[in-house]
């Protein structure tokens, strides 16, 4: 069918969602108002596309008194937008009145409260329930969104189940795996992630009903984590007091934690006050007043055994929050202590290498040192590999002036020693008269015993001592004072010598005459 922009006329804006706007139009050829859902499918990804046709099938399918009744749809091309079309419910939603109730201090009566719970109970069975359509067999729908915000009320102050957004279409056996919902109404079984069916929506009907009661939902918290806590534990307290236990009964039991326990549509419409707020059995009292005040004091301790069960939560709560903060100020704890000990190591291995480092110098400045020591040694050895011959060469040429030096002095000694001029050899050394002033020794007779010189030698031999005997007597002399006067210097020149040839590394293994002769004529 082509779109005709004419066929309403839009009047005010109701409420907006993620996709559009929720507008209130009347039709112009009989003044009927509907609520129009105006919905911008240009932006949809695939899926959400989908899920909006199936909305609109399931809408199409679906008729009962309790639920927002669903006309027809019409699509924009050139705008890109759906207009579905759907009963009008001018009494808002029960998210709206709840607020009012609660800014003005009021509560619902019970006999309202039953009201609404025996319509919402007939919705639901109607979606839980296969039954026939258009298209032949429904099958089972979730609503999986169950909360005030999509339950409505029209003129006579009577609810209608509407926004099946998130709902799904579901065979008899089949289990639902993913969920997209309000995380306050979400049953346990959605909370861990297992698989749920239709009797989600009854946990998501007694949140409902218990907020109704006391203006709150049933499960509050500050995260995630402590919300899914909370409903994985299923425990709620006590309805104000003005409310009856029945009514407790049976939002507890739609509480049940445990889904196989959890009662259906079906289980709760059989409930006497449910049939009684849908007119269906009259109020009942046959029971004598000794059982009613026996049930009375059963239902009073029944409440007290359940306030305690509530505090017993309470301080669960409070020791799992102060473990939680404990664990939370060991973890920090923790956590400054290993950044001190990272700091700490960073610290130790930079000294480390710092003195690694330092020692690596060092070690590499010593052993250039040593390196430089053994190359200068070197060269000290090498230059001093000839020291020993030189020494023996100019040892040999001394000892060989000196006996020459001897022989002669002995020479001279002989020569004048009839004479009695000289005297002993030690005496040289104290001589102070001239030689050529020594008197002419007597001329012994030929033949005469101890003289073998002819007549007339005597001034040959004063001319030879004068030639020679002198200079002799001088260099002798100079000899031995030299040798009296440097005796500790040539102690310590043999001394190194003998420690030289003993430590150098090119010393003979065995000692040679030469050096024995060396050390011989060095030792005074």
């Amino acid at each position: 069918m082509e779109y005709n922009p004419n066929k309403y006329e839009p009047l005010n804006l109701i409420g907006r969602g993620s996709f559009g706007v929720i507008r209130k139009v009347r039709r112009r050829s009989d003044g009927k108002i509907y609520a129009r859902k105006e919905i911008d499918y240009k932006r949809m990804s695939e899926r959400e596309k989908k899920q909006l046709v199936a909305e609109v099938n399931i809408l199409r399918e679906l008729r009962h008194p309790h639920i927002v009744r669903y006309y027809e749809r019409d699509v924009d091309r050139d705008n890109c937008l759906m207009y579905i079309y759907m009963e009008y419910c001018e009494g808002g939603d029960l998210a709206e009145v709840i607020r009012r109730y609660k800014k003005r201090g009021k509560r619902f009566a019970e006999q309202t409260i039953w009201k609404y719970l025996a319509q919402l109970l007939l919705a639901l069975h109607e979606c839980h329930c296969p039954g026939s359509g258009k298209s032949g067999v429904r099958p089972t729908v979730l609503h999986r969104d169950l909360k005030p915000d999509n339950v409505f009320l029209d003129g006579r102050d009577d609810v209608k189940l509407g926004d099946f957004g998130l709902s799904r279409l579901m065979d008899g056996s089949e289990f639902a795996r993913t969920y997209v919902g309000t995380p306050f109404y979400m049953s346990p079984e959605l909370i861990s992630e297992s698989s749920y069916n239709e009797k989600s929506d009854v946990w998501a009907l007694g949140c409902l009903i218990y907020e109704l009661c006391t203006l709150d939902p049933p499960f509050q918290a500050k995260t995630q984590s402590q919300l899914a806590m909370k409903i994985q534990q299923g425990a709620v307290a006590p309805l104000p007091p003005q409310y009856s236990q029945e009514l407790f009964y049976i939002i507890k039991a739609m509480l049940q934690v445990n889904q196989s326990r959890r009662p259906t549509t079906a289980d709760l419409l059989e409930v006497p006050m449910i049939k009684q707020a849908l007119g269906e059995e009259p109020p009942k009292n046959e029971k004598p007043p000794a059982v009613d005040q026996r049930e009375d004091e059963l239902r009073k301790r029944e409440l007290a055994i359940e306030a305690r069960e509530v505090a017993v939560l309470a301080r669960e709560e409070e020791w799992k929050r102060v473990a939680v903060a404990h664990e939370e100020r060991l973890k920090a704890t923790l956590e400054r202590q290993e950044e001190e000990l990272k700091r700490k190591y960073a610290q130790l291995e930079h000294q480390l290498m710092s003195a690694l480092r330092a020692k690596e110098e060092s070690l590499l400045k010593r052993e250039a040192e040593l390196i430089e020591n053994r190359t200068l040694l070197q060269q000290a050895i090498e230059k001093q590999r000839h020291v020993p011959h030189t020494v023996n060469h100019t040892y040999r040429r001394g000892l060989e002036e000196r006996t020459t030096a001897s022989n002669k002095e002995n020479v001279f000694t002989s020569a004048f020693g009839n004479l009695g001029v000289l005297g002993r050899r030690k005496s040289i050394k104290g001589v102070s008269t001239p030689i050529s002033s020594l008197p002419t020794p007597p001329i012994s007779a030929p033949g005469s015993a101890g003289t073998n010189h002819p007549t007339g030698s005597a001034e040959k031999i004063r001319a030879d001592v004068r030639h020679t005997g002198g200079p002799l007597l001088r260099r002798a002399q100079s000899e031995r004072d030299w040798r009296v006067n440097h005796h500790g210097e040539m102690d310590d020149i043999v001394k190194g010598l003998e420690q030289f040839a003993l430590s150098s590394p090119m010393r003979p293994k065995t000692t040679g005459p030469d050096d024995m002769s060396i050390m011989m004529h060095l030792s005074p």
